[in-house]
C-alpha cells in the first residue's frame, strides 16, 4: 500500500490584503497555521506574513481590552451591589438581635407565670 503524497493546493494568494484575511480566517476557525506560514516563507514573503500577524495581534489586543473594560465595569457594579447587600444583612442582623432580646424578656416573664401555674395545679391536686 503506497502512501500518496499530499496534494499541495495554494492556501491563499500572498498579497497585502489576502494574507491578513486568510490568516484571520484560519485563526478564527482554529485551524493549523503551519501550512500558511510555510507557504509565506516558500513564496519569499515572510515580511508580509509577519506584518499580517502583527495586525491580527493588535486587533485581538483591542478586543481583549474592550472585553476587560466591559467585565471590569460589571465587576465593579457587582461589588457595589454586594456591599449594599452586606449593609442590608447587617441591618437585618441588628433588627433580628433586638427582636430576639425582646422575645427573651417577654418569654421569661411568661415562663415564670407558667411555673407558678403548674405549681398551683400540683398543689390543687394534692
Amino acid at each position: 500500500m503506497a502512501v500518496q503524497p499530499k496534494k499541495q493546493t495554494p492556501i491563499m494568494e500572498i498579497s497585502d490584503g489576502g494574507l491578513g484575511l486568510g490568516l484571520a480566517a484560519f485563526i478564527a476557525n482554529g485551524e493549523d497555521l503551519g501550512p500558511m506560514i510555510r507557504q509565506g516563507f516558500d513564496c519569499g514573503k515572510p515580511e508580509a506574513l509577519m506584518h499580517s500577524l502583527r495586525g491580527i495581534v493588535k486587533k485581538k489586543e483591542v478586543e481583549i481590552e474592550e472585553l476587560c473594560r466591559l467585565h471590569y465595569e460589571d465587576f465593579i457594579l457587582a461589588v457595589d451591589e454586594l456591599r449594599g447587600v452586606m449593609v442590608d444583612a447587617e441591618d437585618l442582623k441588628s433588627v433580628l438581635s433586638a427582636e430576639n432580646s425582646r422575645l427573651q424578656e417577654v418569654s421569661s416573664a411568661v415562663l415564670l407565670k407558667l411555673d407558678e401555674l403548674l405549681e398551683a395545679y400540683s398543689i390543687k391536686k394534692t
